[in-house]
């Protein structure tokens, strides 16, 4: 990751933002008729290093495997939970 790519992920910045990078990453890219796999998604990779809460792991793995589930939905939940998890209080 570098800031010269791009492809940072900022928590200090407002959370809009911060969404706007994390969607960025790339993902599995599953059809919607088809179910997902979060092994092969970096943007799942990413947040399940910087998500300590297990049950919060597992409803994201479970929301990709979900037959009509979006990728770009699937990110959105990931990083409201990145940035939420994250933040400085």
């Amino acid at each position: 990751m570098s800031k010269s790519y791009g492809n940072t992920l900022d928590i200090h910045t407002p959370k809009k933002e911060f969404t706007e990078q994390f969607l960025k990453y790339p993902t599995d890219g599953h059809r919607i008729d088809q179910p997902g796999d979060y092994t092969k998604c970096l943007a799942f990779k990413v947040f399940e290093s910087l998500v300590i809460k297990e049950e919060e792991v597992k409803e994201i793995k479970n929301f990709c495997k979900t037959l009509g589930s979006k990728c770009k939905d699937c990110k959105i939940l990931m990083a409201n939970k990145i940035y939420e998890n994250n933040k400085i209080k």
